[in-house]
């Protein structure tokens, strides 16, 4: 427990201005803001760098707390302009962005029952952290992002999934092109594009094999071509009233729910 009296202390670095500085991929780090994402944090194994908290808050987060993890205590009149924003959450943790994992490593045994996201090219970061936090509330298996993806591991992504990113099996792809003819070829994925194409199979009338992708493409131009080729299947959410597209996270939500029920798995 180290108390800090002074906005410049260099121990305060990570957390200086994050709307501006928000940590990226080559600096190793990242920023997990608020009680439950930094609770989940310090739950997941992945190492901590630090912990700051707002000293009026101590009582309440001391007690879950990890050993051996140096904590920064900051008055509350510092927080603010340390931050650079109205931070009203009373606690902030820098982690340590875990090493990208080999896809055999990820993927289920070949006699078992899963379900993968793919996310091409989804750069919003609130609609990823959506996909994100929908992919573990229904348990999905494996989570592939393409590079071009928003940053799993931004303030926002992890704020918006809170913090589920932390224990999600997660690969973001350098050539994710090739990673999902991996999963369909080597490990037994029957692949399914969501589109927007009304001619394609309706929602409402899919069934599902054992293995089975789902890919979620891009907020504006939808499933890149180089991916949607290697899906065998198209499906699409039927709307009504002249709706053409609904918000890719609220869409993810649909259907991963109609995907994961048992009855939509065939023998």
């Amino acid at each position: 427990m180290e108390r800090v009296a002074s906005i410049d202390d260099p121990r305060l670095a990570v957390y200086r201005d994050l709307p501006r500085a928000n940590l990226a991929r080559p600096s190793g780090l990242f920023i997990a803001e608020g009680g439950l994402v930094v609770e989940r944090l310090m739950r997941s194994g992945l190492a901590i760098e630090s912990v700051l908290v707002d000293e009026q808050c101590l009582d309440e987060f001391q007690p879950r707390l990890p050993d051996g993890v140096r904590v920064l205590v900051v008055p509350r009149s510092l927080v603010n302009p340390l931050v650079g924003f109205k931070f009203h959450r009373g606690i902030l943790a820098c982690g340590r962005r875990p090493a990208t994992p080999p896809l055999a490593t990820l993927v289920p045994p070949p006699a078992a029952t899963a379900t993968a996201v793919i996310a091409a090219d989804i750069q919003d970061p609130e609609n990823l952290g959506c996909v994100l936090r929908n992919s573990a509330a229904f348990g999905v298996d494996l989570v592939l992002l393409s590079r071009s993806c928003a940053d799993p591991f931004s303030r926002r992504v992890l704020r918006t999934s809170m913090g589920t990113v932390f224990t999600l099996p997660l690969r973001q792809s350098d050539d994710l092109g090739g990673d999902v003819a991996r999963l369909a070829d080597e490990h037994g994925f029957e692949l399914a594009a969501t589109v927007l194409d009304p001619a394609a199979e309706p929602l409402y009338d899919a069934v599902r094999p054992r293995r089975f992708g789902l890919v979620f493409g891009n907020e504006a131009h939808g499933v890149d071509e180089r991916i949607s080729v290697r899906c065998r299947r198209r499906v699409t959410l039927p709307m009504r009233r002249g709706t053409d597209s609904l918000n890719v996270g609220v869409a993810s939500a649909v259907f991963l729910y109609h995907f994961t029920s048992p009855a939509r798995i065939s023998p």
